[in-house]
């Protein structure tokens, strides 16, 4: 491995990289991406939840993931409300349509 270093080997395909120590694999933005500690109140059941579901450790990966999906769904519901407001409200008969296709 000489002339290797230890990024180049831990390097993924899809261009993330091995966290050995966490057992993870890293996508580069995720890499790249800065961290801040915060103090939120929870309630206790959902936590509770959290806390059998995910080991510990990865529990703050875990909700920044969901609070990514939040995110995600909140942008759509804004562009949904901006197209509305742009060429009125939705069928909903092709609403419906579109949900039953999608199951």
């Amino acid at each position: 491995m000489s002339g290797s270093s230890l990024s180049d080997f831990v390097r993924t395909e899809s261009g993330g990289t091995y966290d050995p120590i966490a057992g993870t694999i890293v996508l580069m933005n995720e890499a790249a991406a800065r961290y801040e500690k915060v103090s939120w109140t929870i309630e206790a059941d959902v936590l509770a939840q959290v806390r059998r579901r995910v080991p510990r450790g990865q529990q703050s990966a875990y909700a920044n993931r969901a609070l990514r999906r939040q995110l995600e769904r909140d942008n759509l519901e804004e562009m949904i409300g901006e197209l509305v407001a742009i060429t009125g409200p939705l069928d909903e008969d092709a609403v419906q349509a579109s949900v039953d296709e999608w199951r």
